[in-house]
């Protein structure tokens, strides 16, 4: 019989994976800005994201609802791994 503990442990995983990490950001980010991003402009180290080959205006945008965005990830994520936004 299929457990809901073993799916669940599953979801965990994938939420806390480097790709499942980036992928919250991208969804926080388009959500609150409306900026479309893709995940390969994305990369997360030492617990900062950096977003390449993004327009001015998208960075400014950013940058003004950050505190809105990293609180979504954390509400997503359940955790403290993605602390700023470069």
């Amino acid at each position: 019989m299929f457990n809901i503990n073993q799916l669940l442990e599953k979801v965990r995983a994938l939420r806390n994976s480097d790709v499942g990490i980036r992928t919250t950001v991208q969804v926080a980010i388009k959500k609150l800005t409306g900026a479309d991003i893709p995940i390969s402009s994305l990369s997360i180290k030492s617990g900062k994201v950096s977003i390449k080959n993004l327009s001015s205006a998208a960075k400014a945008e950013i940058f003004l609802k950050k505190p809105k965005i990293l609180e979504e990830i954390r509400l997503v994520t359940g955790n403290d791994r993605v602390r700023d936004i470069n």
